[in-house]
Formats: structure tokens, sequence, C-alpha cells
């Protein structure tokens, strides 16, 4: 297999169920052609959790900032357009005390610019 290739749910209930079956982990990866160490890593993981499907990855992560503060954003832009996005970051600091990145500005403004 590829090295960055996942390993499907069904051959990881493969690996377990030969695993318990009483195979080798030699035997059972070169049958379902993955890494012996890969082989290993799924039964010792059903061994201690009992788990035998991969674990979701990734999720989403908290937003910098509220839909209240977003609307602070608004009407700084609504206010004057011509503000540079250090000028808003610097304006969101000084006048609201909320201290953000001009990425985290910027996908605000675009993020206001689709909801048009």
């Amino acid at each position: 297999m590829n090295k960055n290739s996942k390993i499907s749910n069904q051959d990881r209930e493969r690996i377990v169920n030969s695993y318990i079956n009483g195979n080798s982990i030699l035997s059972i990866s070169e049958v379902i052609d993955v890494k012996r160490t890969t082989a290993n890593a799924i039964i010792k993981k059903y061994q201690t959790t009992g788990k035998v499907h991969a674990d979701q990855r990734g999720g989403s992560r908290k937003q910098a900032l509220s839909d209240e503060q977003k609307n602070i954003v608004k009407s700084l832009i609504d206010g004057n357009c011509t503000l540079s996005l250090k000028d808003l970051t610097l304006e969101l600091q000084n006048e609201y005390g909320i201290t953000v990145s001009k990425s985290t500005v910027n996908r605000v403004i675009a993020g206001l610019i689709t909801q048009v």
C-alpha cells in the first residue's frame, strides 16, 4: 500500500478478526498488504480500547470572534470602508479590547462579502 493511503474500516476489521482467529501479524500484513507495524498498531488499539474503526480526525475550531464582535467589524467598515486590515485590528484592540490577527479580520470581511 501507498505510504499515505488510509486503511479502510473493512480492512481494519479483517486484520482484527484474523488476529482473533490466531493468525500472526506478519501473515495478516502480507495477506491484506499493509505494513506489519500498521497491522500491529490496529491490533494494539483494539486490545487497549476495543475499537476497530479509525478515529475521526480534525474537527471544527472555536471561532476567534463572536457574532456580536463580527457585527462590530461590519460597523467599522460601514463607517469607513478605507480602513486597512492593520487599522481595523488596531481599532478593535484600542476601542473594544478585542485582540485578533489581520488574517482573522480578513476572514470576517470575506464572510461578510459572501453573505451579501
